[in-house]
């Protein structure tokens, strides 16, 4: 039995190996700055106590020592050392010199229930099986340090024959495999257990999360005041997608990428603020552990480079030398260089100019600043100026078309978006690449309100004119360039990042993280004209009731983990039928009630949120099978099954798959699909063997997502083609299942003229294949099967699943016999059809579930070669 207080209670020492470290090491760097209180020493020093031991771990991993749970002890140890050895020797008090005031204990305390609710929501939904995906790819990488000791270069878990790797950015695996030892030695654990392991990884995204609120709050109260400051923190806390990117089991890289950009934006812009060589070094920290801890680190060199390379420019314009904005940034960039030396001999030896590029761009700002600053002595006339600038760009553009350097161009424009067009079917039928919606309140909150258009759009582009409009007035004057770079980082760093979710559904997460810093800089900069203070006041004031609103929407998780202290969350069945059902009620509870709508609406979305908090788990029905496989596969027999599953495959089944959802080769999902869509199966087991597969799973998700399994097919064998989009092509048609549409509210227009033995009307039934076969509807009386055509022939169709819900139709699929001659489309003779709705392919043995149906009724079927 796990309950949440008795794992938090167990993880008592991983708490106390991230706290007292860091927090010895924040007062030894920034006590004697007198810029922070013993508070926000202690928050600064999370970062440092959770990250440092495990930049150590790597870097021992790079000179060939393995990890173990020794390693770990000492590198903890090694930074308490360190730290106190720095306090002893600069004799600075680690308690606090006076007692804090009275203002200071109330922002203090503000802010601790801010935090705390931050973590404490997002630590409800702690489970081992959440569901999702791609946490699970990267808990094989812990898995992979706490028993081998380090990630091997290949792991051939996937994608075989081709090679592949785990070998992504390693700080979050290093941290929690040293979490996971120190966890295990507390507890008294003798031997590795996968789900213990995802618990203690679930720790991380509610504690990153928390410490992203206070990065926020740090830089607004600092930019502007600390009103500000909490409200920036309250609207992180609350933010309905960041909450939900961010809950405990969600172990991926995202929670941490949100963070890394938030505490670079907010340690760089107060290293220019107090013009700090100790504010530099942390900001070059945030850089170092953002580069090797995510893939959204990548931003942070380009906008980094982008404000050093900016800034040279105008000072060359200006004929100003910035010799000392240089030096300060060069402590900076040594972040970069540091991630680099790391990440290099980690990537050993995958190496390529795709690791070089992701530091580059930080790099070239900095060359390029002190090249302009060096040759502003050569330009004297602003005739001169341009003429250099003229011939730097023209070498740049070269470089840029024929060299290397391009890709760098080519990774800045995916990664905000800027991709006109997908060369792989893969990608264009994954959801989240698609078009933004136009309704913004499920994922902003209060910051996306319909009245009754979206206030979103007009909050970010105001907020990016309050942020340029200084710039630009400071540019014109000629004003300081640390002020200025300041300014830069709100409006190139925040701005396009929170308006390209405007454009692309994937990036609604960065979105809803930039709009709660926007909106302050909108507020903060109001504030700053004295004509506008009333009008700060009021702002600040409604700011304050929006952050209340949305906190409001958490209540009713907060008031559940008081109730629910005891619930057992590892019990999946238990859990699923006693809270979520309870959640469930309570919802359609509130929903038929008869409350004021603003009450109601209140009421259902705190329902809402609990039930996405409590009760986002992989159903039983999915991880009976995945332990089928952990125990009944052998070690080195692989598993072929659509995309989707292969990570669930690798973590909770433990074995090999054919495919996986890190898409290295994508061509290998083309080639699955069409033995699952148009192939036969002597194609499937000459492929199956072909990739070392014995065994084939087929699931009713797979109806589902048809569409996308079909387009991978079309596109491999030249049925259709990429300008084409998914449904557009006939091949995408004829491929697909006949689809039957009930009319719900019946007119005269949808009545046959067929009429029953007594008398009694028919209904007709839409046919999705009508027109390719020449008809247009069945003839059904009563609702019942036979169905017919007009022509009083019965046809071949011998039952129906329900399929989806429209506006005015209910749709159903259309199940056909076997040996039915009236099969409409190439649906009825796939692979996927006979395995899964007919329960039988030739060459293979249905071995899980072990009661064999040929209905269509069980959720998964896998199947094993005949030998």
């Amino acid at each position: 039995m796990v309950t949440i207080i008795e794992f938090l209670l167990q993880s008592a020492m991983i708490f106390l190996m991230i706290a007292i470290p860091g927090f010895l090491a924040s007062v030894a760097i920034f006590k004697r700055s007198n810029k922070f209180n013993t508070l926000e020493l202690f928050l600064l020093g999370l970062p440092i106590g959770m990250f440092v031991p495990a930049l150590l771990g790597i870097l021992e991993g790079d000179i060939g020592i393995l990890f173990s749970p020794a390693l770990a002890i000492f590198n903890v140890i090694l930074l308490t050392a360190a730290a106190i050895g720095y306090l002893l020797v600069t004799k600075t008090k680690i308690l606090p010199d006076k007692k804090p005031g009275k203002d200071s204990l109330i922002w203090g305390a503000g802010l601790l229930v801010v935090l705390f609710l931050a973590f404490w929501v997002r630590m409800q939904a702690l489970s081992p099986y959440y569901y999702d995906f791609d946490p699970y790819w990267y808990n094989q990488m812990t898995q992979f340090i706490i028993q081998q000791g380090q990630v091997p270069v290949h792991d051939d878990y996937v994608w075989y024959p081709n090679p592949s790797t785990h070998r992504s950015p390693p700080l979050l695996a290093y941290m929690e495999a040293g979490w996971y030892h120190v966890f295990s030695m507390a507890n008294g654990m003798q031997s590795f257990d996968f789900n213990t392991m995802t618990l203690v990884s679930s720790i991380y995204p509610p504690l990153v999360a928390m410490l992203t609120a206070f990065a926020a709050y740090l830089w607004m109260s600092r930019e502007y005041n600390k009103s500000i400051g909490l409200i920036a923190a309250g609207l992180m806390a609350f933010m309905p997608v960041l909450v939900e990117k961010t809950v405990a089991p969600l172990t991926e890289q995202g929670p941490f990428g949100f963070f890394s950009l938030v505490f670079f934006y907010a340690m760089y812009a107060l290293a220019f603020k107090y013009e700090s060589k100790t504010f530099a070094l942390l900001a070059s920290f945030a850089l170092a552990i953002g580069l090797i801890g995510s893939n959204t680190g990548q931003i942070l060199p380009i906008l980094f480079g982008g404000i050093v390379g900016f800034t040279g420019l105008v000072a060359f314009l200006r004929g100003k030398d910035i010799s000392k904005f240089l030096d300060f940034n060069l402590i900076v960039a040594a972040g970069s260089v540091v991630a680099f030396a790391l990440f290099l001999p980690y990537r050993y030896p995958l190496w390529g100019f795709d690791i070089v590029k992701i530091f580059l761009p930080a790099w070239l700002g900095v060359i390029a600043a002190y090249f302009l600053n060096y040759m502003r002595s050569f330009a004297k006339t602003f005739e001169d100026k341009l003429l250099y600038l003229s011939g730097i760009g023209v070498v740049v553009i070269v470089l840029l078309l024929l060299t290397p350097l391009h890709d760098v161009l080519d990774t800045f424009m995916n990664l905000f978006g800027f991709v006109t067009s997908y060369n792989d079917p893969t990608f264009k039928t994954i959801a989240e690449l698609g078009q933004a919606p136009t309704d913004f309140s499920s994922t902003l909150g209060i910051l996306g309100l319909n009245i009754p258009f979206s206030i979103t759009p007009i909050l970010l582009v105001a907020s990016f004119i309050a942020a340029a409009a200084p710039l630009a007035i400071s540019l014109y004057k000629r004003g300081n360039e640390m002020d200025e770079s300041r300014m830069l980082v709100g409006v190139a760093g925040v701005m396009p990042i929170a308006l390209s979710g405007l454009f692309k559904s994937k990036f609604a997460p960065y979105m809803g993280l930039m709009a709660p810093l926007a909106f302050c800089i909108l507020i903060g900069e109001i504030g700053k004209a004295k004509k506008f203070q009333l009008a700060a006041k009021v702002a600040i004031g409604i700011a304050a009731i929006a952050v209340l609103i949305q906190g409001m929407q958490y209540m009713d998780v907060v008031f559940k983990s008081v109730s629910w202290y005891s619930i057992d969350v590892s019990d999946n069945t238990a859990f699923l039928n006693s809270v979520c059902t309870t959640i469930n009620s309570e919802a359609n509870t509130v929903a038929a009630s008869n409350m004021p709508g603003p009450i109601k609406s209140i009421l259902y979305g705190a329902k809402a949120a609990s039930m996405r908090t409590y009760c986002s788990r992989i159903p039983e029905y999915w991880l009976e099978p995945m332990f089928w496989i952990r125990d009944n596969v052998a070690i080195d027999d692989r598993v072929m099954s659509w995309w989707d599953y292969g990570h669930w495959i690798n973590s909770f089944g433990q074995r090999k798959s054919v495919t996986g959802n890190t898409h290295e080769y994508t061509m290998m999902h083309q080639e699955v699909a069409d033995k699952l869509v148009h192939g036969n199966s002597s194609d499937l087991i000459d492929y199956m063997k072909s990739h070392k597969a014995k065994y084939l799973l087929l699931d009713q998700d797979l109806v589902g997502k048809w569409g996308a399994l079909v387009y991978h097919s079309c596109v491999y064998n030249n049925y259709t083609t990429l300008a084409q989009d998914p449904g557009e092509s006939e091949c995408d048609m004829m491929s697909s299942p006949e689809v039957l549409y009930v009319p719900k509210s019946p007119t005269s227009s949808d009545v046959c003229a067929l009429k029953s033995s007594d008398g009694q009307s028919s209904l007709k039934l839409y046919s999705s294949m009508g027109q390719a076969y020449g008809f247009g509807y069945y003839c059904s009386v009563g609702g019942t099967l036979p169905f017919y055509y007009e022509n009083k022939t019965a046809a071949g169709i011998e039952n129906v699943l329900q399929e989806g819900d429209l506006t005015s139709y209910a749709a159903f699929m259309a199940l056909y016999p076997s040996d039915s001659l009236d099969r409409k489309g190439t649906f009825y003779d796939s692979i996927f059809y006979k395995g899964f709705f007919e329960g039988h392919i030739d060459g293979l043995t249905q071995v899980y579930p072990s009661t064999y149906s040929t209905e269509p009724n069980l959720p998964v079927r896998i199947y094993k070669l005949d030998e």
